[in-house]
Formats: structure tokens, sequence, C-alpha cells
């Protein structure tokens, strides 16, 4: 896309977006930012329309954007959500090292302030993947740290992965786990189109989450081009699913279908007719002899035992072994439990000891074929 269609993108979005709310609203602007946009008004970028930014802390083990502090300051008193992000060589250094030295500058400002969004993984670069066995282990190993390090200072985060729609190829559907924010300049009105128009075999989450759809773009406050981003969902979605909160240290850690912490492929299909559901919807999948899991991840504050529970919608149709896999720190369990009785309810599928930070419950869809499983709702408590 050209300059021209940045401005023209800009004065739309002025028009339906400004500095009130639109009827009928349901995707979010924003932008990312680097060292190429120098010094940055934040008063005019948000007076522009734009209600969330990356900015780059750090490129592999060097910080090339002098101005990432400012950036994160004055983007986040103007009212602007400010995150964090992280260009990663994972051809050159472990995810480990990297994750240690993006947190080293960019930690301080990672907060639950009620204005930090999520830090974003940057994979752009495919030479290799150090100490890891695939570039999804490598995403996985600098997410997971991330998310140890935000639990530690009694921050909850999920970070979202930055790639090229085919470029996501390189991934597995392990990284449907994190944020999908894909890179794609189709050309399509970032209001109704998708990144997904090309390569979509390589959509490893089944859906996206932010879209960069041009590098071009036109920005108040802002000299020369910056890339131009639509986040899928309100404002009210946004902040809801991907502003850092503070971790709770009492309390149940439930994570629902319709949220961030959930993720399946777009086999696993959304419902809404069971009236014993958790929340507004839920999703289902024929069972089938196939690797396709329903993952839950929860942020847990502290280390001790927890009980994990699961709600399902019942009926004669659903799986009567569904299998789901809990995840602690003694390694994984594997437990069934009956979907065609007992739903509408919190039902235990055991104890264990759990480390804070991130954990997860799976469902496979690997069981007695003719049924389907239900994925709805999982509890730590």
């Amino acid at each position: 896309m050209g300059a021209v269609w940045g401005i023209l993108a800009v004065a739309a979005l002025l028009l339906t977006l400004g500095t009130g709310s639109a009827v009928g609203q349901t995707r979010t602007p924003g932008i990312d930012v680097s060292r190429w946009q120098g010094t940055i008004n934040w008063t005019q970028v948000r007076g522009s329309g734009i209600r969330f930014a990356w900015a780059q802390a750090t490129r592999g083990l060097t910080s090339p954007n002098g101005n990432f502090v400012a950036n994160m300051n004055n983007g986040k008193s103007a009212g602007v959500y400010m995150g964090a992000y992280h260009y990663a060589f994972p051809g050159n250094n472990s995810a480990q090292t990297e994750a240690d030295y993006f947190w080293n500058l960019a930690g301080p400002y990672i907060k639950a302030d009620g204005l930090t969004l999520m830090p974003m993984l940057d994979m752009e670069v495919w030479t290799g993947h150090v100490g890891a066995s695939s570039y999804t282990q490598w995403a996985n190993q600098w997410c997971n740290a991330i998310i140890a390090k935000a639990a530690a200072k009694g921050v909850t985060v999920k970070p979202v992965i930055y790639t090229s729609a085919c470029m996501a190829c390189n991934f597995n559907t392990g990284i449907a786990q994190w944020g999908a924010f894909i890179a794609n300049y189709n050309g399509q009105n970032p209001s109704t189109g998708t990144p997904w128009s090309s390569c979509s075999n390589c959509n490893r989450w089944g859906t996206w989450h932010f879209w960069q759809y041009t590098d071009t773009g036109s920005v108040p406050g802002i000299s020369g081009n910056v890339d131009r981003d639509m986040y899928n969902g309100s404002v009210t979605s946004l902040v809801n699913n991907w502003i850092a909160k503070a971790a709770s240290s009492s309390g149940p850690v439930i994570v629902d279908n319709s949220q961030s912490g959930f993720s399946a492929s777009s086999s696993w299909i959304t419902a809404t007719s069971a009236t014993d559901k958790y929340g507004s919807n839920y999703r289902y999948r024929s069972t089938q002899a196939i690797s396709d899991q329903a993952i839950w991840t929860g942020n847990l504050a502290t280390t001790k035992s927890y009980t994990v529970s699961a709600w399902w919608s019942q009926g004669s149709n659903r799986s009567a072994t569904a299998p789901y896999t809990v995840y602690h720190s003694g390694g994984s369990t594997t437990v069934q439990r009956n979907q065609q009785i007992n739903g509408g309810s919190w039902r235990s599928l055991g104890s264990w000891t759990i480390n804070s930070g991130s954990n997860q419950v799976r469902l496979s869809c690997w069981t007695t074929t003719g049924y389907v499983v239900i994925a709805d709702a999982i509890k730590w408590e």
C-alpha cells in the first residue's frame, strides 16, 4: 500500500472513531513504532484515533531504539495503550538469553497500570532456533520466560506473536496459545478485511487478533511512514483481553473459551445452543484420531496445590471419554471425563501442586470416534 492509502485510512478512521465512540465499531486502530519513527508527539497520535501501540525495545541482544522509554511513558500519558516488543534472532541466541535481555530493558514498563499492552515477540528471521527443536518451541520458551518474569512482579501477561501470513507456516499449532499479530499488506479495508487473504493454510491460530495492514501509513504526530495495525475487536475487548493485569493471589483462576487464554484451531466450532454452557458460548469438535487440541492457559500467582476443574455442556452426542491433560509441577496427567452427563457445573479433574506462572490444560479430540468433545471453561482453585 502507498502513502495515499495511509492518509485515506486515517481520514476514514477519524470519521468513524475520533475521540468518541462509534456506533457499530468492532475493530480498533493502532500502530507499531521503532527507531525509524524518531521522536513522536503522542498527544497528536491519540487525537487521531489511535488507541494502542507497540514500541520496539530490543533487537536480538541490542537496544537500537533510544526513544523506547519516552515512547512508553509519553504514549501512556496521552492515553494510548502501550506495549513493548522484541525483534528476535532465534538462530543466534537461546530464547532465555533474548528474554533476559528484553526484560532488563522493558520489564520496568510492563506493569499492571491499566495501560500496558501485552509484550510482543517479532518473528521475522528464520535462520535456525538455538536451544529449541523448532521455531514454535523457541517462541514458546521466550513467551514463558516473560510470563514468569512478569508473574514474579505480580503482573499477568500473555505475549503476542508477530509474523507475516506466509511465514506463519514456520510454526506449528503449539503457537496458538499466544496472540496472533499477522502482517499482510493485501490492500483490503482494515475495518472489514482479513490478513489471511493469502497463505490461509499457515493459519495456526484459526483466527487473528492483530493485523499489520501497511508499513506506509501516515499518522499525525509522526514524521514519515509508520506501520498501521488493527485489532480484531472493540476497545473494551482489547482492554479485557490484551492489557496486563495484576496477578491475583487469592480466588480461582477461570479461563473461558471466549477469553484470550484459550486457543483452538478452526476445526473447533463455536456454538451457543446448549443452555448449560459457561458464559456466552462454547467450542466443539468431532472426535478423530488426530492431534488437534483445545488449550486453556491460566496464569497462577503462587506455587501451591490446585484443584483443576472443567465445565462442559452435556448431551448424548458428547464423548464419554473426553481426554483432558493437566500440566503441573510433576509433569502432566491425562484424565477422561464423561461429557454425556454432569454438565452445567464445575467437575474436578484432580488436584496437583502447580507452579506459579503460565500453566495449561488441554483437551484432545483423539478418543472414541462418532461423538464430539466440548471445550468450554477451566478453573484452577
